[in-house]
C-alpha cells in the first residue's frame, strides 16, 4: 500500500510511520500525567457562600390562607429578629407553605 508525500509528512502521517515515536509521547503524556496528579486541589466539600435559605412545611388540606395564618406568619416572625436576614419571602399553596 503506498502512502502519500502529504500523509507521511503530516504529525499524525509520521506517528503512524514511526510507531517508536508515538510510544515515546505517549509515555511521556502518561508520566507527566502521573506526575501532576498530586498537584491537582480536590475538595470533597467546596466551600461556597449560602445567600438562600428555603423552609418548606407541608399542611395537607388547609387552604393557602389557613397555611398563611397558621404557619407562614409565625416563622416570618421569627427570622425576622434574626441579624442577618435581609429579606423574607413566602409562598403560600394549597397543602403547602
Amino acid at each position: 500500500m503506498q502512502t502519500s508525500r502529504k500523509d507521511s509528512r503530516s504529525i499524525i502521517g509520521s506517528f503512524v510511520h514511526n510507531s517508536t515515536a508515538a510510544n515515546l509521547l505517549m509515555a511521556f503524556f502518561l508520566i507527566c500525567g502521573a506526575i501532576s496528579i498530586n498537584s491537582i486541589t480536590q475538595e470533597v466539600f467546596p466551600y461556597y457562600d449560602l445567600d438562600i435559605i428555603t423552609i418548606s412545611v407541608p399542611y395537607p388540606g388547609a387552604s393557602p390562607e389557613e397555611i398563611e395564618k397558621g404557619i407562614v406568619i409565625a416563622i416570618e416572625e421569627r427570622i425576622s429578629s434574626l441579624d442577618f436576614i435581609e429579606r423574607i419571602e413566602s409562598n403560600s399553596r394549597e397543602g403547602n407553605a
